[in-house]
């Protein structure tokens, strides 16, 4: 049983070798590789900072906390890797807008309108060590309704690439990942069966979201995916001990 080729200290990510930085987001906040860069870069003390941007006019009041990494010494491929962050934050926020001037155009009674709508983006660092970052954006709207809701994205980057890693990617060839993935998660479903939807989880996709903290490789599922809405977006801790072999 081949398994997860970045454990302990995660010293190397071993994938496909690339050159690549990742450039167009998928549905679950990861990013398919296609712009070339340099591979040469010696990565120096990268910290993460948020970049604020506020606005709040009659449609929508948004706050978006941008992660923006700085200290890599390669800095086209820094500009690279902020340039999708803060893409991602900017289309979101596009979305709302455009949802709230169709609202406002249909013509419903003035005492029913629900404006502006709100659009807040945030972010939690995991992992940031070894050349590798590991965190999640968090992407939260409300545009009418009893309740907003939240869609958590994961970035998982080989800083030496700047290749946005799939969960496939943090595992050797033809590993049975999924496999042990599926039965720890299944296990700790049924210690609270009554908090998910039975039938809904058909097991970890091919881009999961996800992120590496501390010794854990911890899973997520969107809020409505498993379980109702009251559940919140769900995780699971799997300790990187159970799965290194």
């Amino acid at each position: 049983m081949k398994g997860l080729v970045c454990i302990g200290l995660i010293a190397s990510i071993i994938g496909p070798t690339s050159t690549a930085i990742a450039s167009a987001p998928n549905s679950n906040g990861l990013s398919k590789a296609s712009t070339s860069v340099s591979s040469i870069n010696t990565v120096s003390s990268v910290k993460v900072q948020g970049k604020k941007i506020i606005s709040k006019d009659n449609l929508l009041c948004a706050e978006l906390n941008i992660p923006t990494i700085s200290g890599l010494l390669n800095i086209e491929l820094q500009k690279q890797i902020n340039s999708i962050l803060e893409r991602d934050a900017i289309n979101f926020k596009d979305e709302i807008i455009k949802s709230a001037k169709e609202y406002d155009v249909e013509g419903v009674e003035p005492e029913f309108k629900i404006l502006p709508f709100q659009a807040n983006v945030d972010y939690k660092v995991s992992y940031n060590r070894n050349d590798f970052l590991s965190l999640y954006v968090d992407y939260y709207q409300y545009t009418g309704g009893a309740h907003g809701s939240t869609t958590r994205k994961c970035y998982n980057i080989d800083l030496k690439t700047g290749k946005v890693l799939n969960l496939k990617d943090m595992f050797s060839e033809n590993s049975n990942y999924k496999e042990i993935i599926n039965k720890i998660v299944k296990t700790e479903i049924q210690k609270n069966p009554e908090k998910y939807f039975q039938e809904d989880f058909q097991g970890i996709a091919d881009e999961q979201c996800f992120v590496v903290e501390g010794d854990d490789l911890v899973i997520y599922f969107q809020q409505y995916e498993i379980a109702p809405y009251a559940a919140g977006i769900l995780e699971f801790k799997i300790p990187l001990s159970k799965i290194k072999k």
